[in-house]
């Protein structure tokens, strides 16, 4: 049981930087936000999306 615990935290815990990095690459590909949106089933709201893009796009992550 502690190994299946474990195994579901590690998961849980690199699941929203796996999900964020997913998001920037779509971007980086030419993806918009309501794309990304639908293609992650609304796991995030587009306003969500677009700051994420922004985000990135301001610290120089993406192309503008």
């Amino acid at each position: 049981m502690r190994t299946k615990l474990a195994d579901a935290a590690k998961a849980y815990s690199e699941a929203v930087p796996r999900l964020q990095a997913a998001i920037l690459e779509a971007a980086a590909e030419g993806s918009n936000a309501n794309q990304i949106t639908e293609a992650i089933g609304f796991a995030y709201n587009p306003d969500y999306v677009r700051k994420l893009i922004r985000d990135a796009r301001n610290a120089g992550k993406l192309g503008s």
